[in-house]
């Protein structure tokens, strides 16, 4: 009896380890994928959730689906909403295709009829590029502390960014996260575990791509001169 207690406390710190409750999500580690599940956060009305088409992110099997009426994909090249539920026309197609880099780990608008749990898959190692202008981005764990436990800072790559806000989902309005300091001070923040599934509005310059600056490079060599 005394093994068997080992065994089964064995297991549970096993299990424990691999889950991380977070602020906005609960995470569990899969091996090659993280599971991000909503249990408290999706509210009746619209919520910024993570982009399930051409994305690192998929909707996992979650019977709140059934209580969600709606979807709209953000496309920054456009700077336009189109309609996901039921599939895209044509046109809306060809322009979801213009704007597949920048839709892999960005977030869409769900509308539901009543609160719900929502789960999605999403890959460990990820790229993430933003448009000039307005991006709605999904913050995945692979970008906080959590993913990397090297980071120190929310690895924002080359971005210069202007402004940051949250959609809160229980007061249906945008928090401003910079307010009273600059954007790029705030961003830091992000790389914190309890961040992750966060979706955000964040304005930048410049098109750029989230990720940890590379090391500096001397230039190539120059081409001969005859």
């Amino acid at each position: 009896m005394k093994f068997t207690k080992i065994i089964l406390l064995g297991l549970f710190l096993v299990i424990l380890s691999n889950v991380v409750m977070g602020g906005i999500s609960n995470v569990i580690d899969n091996g090659s994928k993280y599971k991000v599940t909503y249990s408290e956060t999706v509210k009746k009305g619209w919520n910024l959730l993570p982009t399930s088409s051409g994305s690192a992110w998929d909707v996992a099997d979650s019977p709140g689906l059934t209580k969600m009426s709606a979807i709209y994909l953000y496309l920054p090249i456009q700077n336009k909403y189109v309609s996901a539920k039921g599939g895209f026309n044509d046109n809306d197609f060809n322009a979801v295709k213009q704007n597949s880099e920048f839709l892999t780990t960005s977030a869409s608008w769900y509308y539901f009829s009543e609160d719900a749990t929502l789960s999605f898959t999403v890959d460990k190692a990820i790229t993430a590029k933003l448009h000039q202008g307005w991006n709605l981005f999904t913050i995945p764990p692979s970008f906080t502390t959590l993913g990397d436990s090297s980071l120190k800072n929310f690895p924002i790559g080359n971005c210069e960014v202007e402004k940051l806000y949250m959609w809160n989902s229980e007061s249906q309005t945008w928090d401003n996260l910079a307010a009273g300091q600059s954007a790029s001070k705030m961003v830091d923040e992000l790389g914190d575990p309890d961040a992750i599934g966060l979706g955000v509005a964040i304005k930048v310059k410049n098109t750029c791509a989230l990720g940890k600056k590379q090391g500096g490079t001397t230039p190539p060599p120059s081409l001969p001169n005859s």
